[in-house]
């Protein structure tokens, strides 16, 4: 991946998307292959240069203990320091920033187990902003989320690329492949079905692949959307 691309991972449940990336962090062992961060075998790198190099926003965390927001960011400090009990004043203004620049600052104060599933999801992706790598690994990123969110979370990873982050998102969402991503990877029985611009791989051949013919791929000026089969034959959009 090319810095600052913003890339999907994209295929049905159960093809390897999560699987494949714990292989990536090293939260899993594989057997085959390689991983190749910026030159190096992830294999020959410890944790703590793993984690100088990427970040990670998870589908879902729920910690037990009731930390503050502001830790919670705080803690995407910790490849840089000797632990969270070490960070200083810029390593709290650095977790600041991040807060203030997805508009949650207001929320430094609360609970992180008790917000939202959206203000949780944010408040991750602030960690992986203050841990300031150049990648950032984030897996289902808008799973569970109400539209609203779901459009700001990619609006923040399409930011964060712009500025120069590299992004690997997993989704199951063709259309926030298609609105938002600048290349698609599309895993199919654990292997690479297809990839490329999603402009141009997207098609209706690829989805009857993925989805056995139940959607299909319309057009607006030069904006795709896929619909469900029905929903499409109903529309007076251009389809493939």
């Amino acid at each position: 991946m090319p810095e600052g691309e913003l890339c999907a991972l994209f295929g049905p449940n159960g093809c390897g998307k999560t699987t494949l990336f714990k292989c990536c962090l090293r939260f899993l062992a594989f057997h085959q292959g390689s991983v190749v961060l910026n030159r190096r075998d992830v294999k020959s790198l410890r944790v703590e240069e793993i984690a100088r190099q990427v970040a990670y926003v998870p589908q879902q965390h729920r910690p037990p203990f009731p930390f503050l927001v502001k830790e919670v960011v705080l803690m995407g400090r910790t490849p840089h320091l000797n632990g969270i009990f070490g960070a200083g004043a810029m390593d709290k203004q650095k977790a600041f920033d991040a807060l203030r620049r997805l508009a949650i600052d207001h929320l430094a104060d609360r609970p992180y187990n008790q917000l939202s599933n959206g203000q949780r999801q944010l408040v991750l992706i602030a960690r992986a902003m203050a841990q300031e790598t150049c990648l950032v690994v984030l897996d289902e990123p808008t799973s569970a989320l109400d539209f609203n969110n779901q459009i700001r979370i990619w609006q923040v990873m399409r930011e964060m690329a712009e500025r120069g982050t590299t992004i690997l998102a997993c989704t199951h969402d063709p259309n926030h492949v298609a609105w938002f991503c600048d290349r698609m990877v599309v895993i199919q029985n654990g292997r690479i079905a297809a990839q490329g611009d999603p402009m141009e791989i997207l098609n209706h051949r690829l989805l009857d692949t993925i989805y056995g013919g139940s959607c299909s791929v319309g057009q607006t000026g030069e904006l795709k959307l896929v619909l469900p089969r029905e929903v499409a034959r109903r529309s007076a959009l251009d389809l493939e």
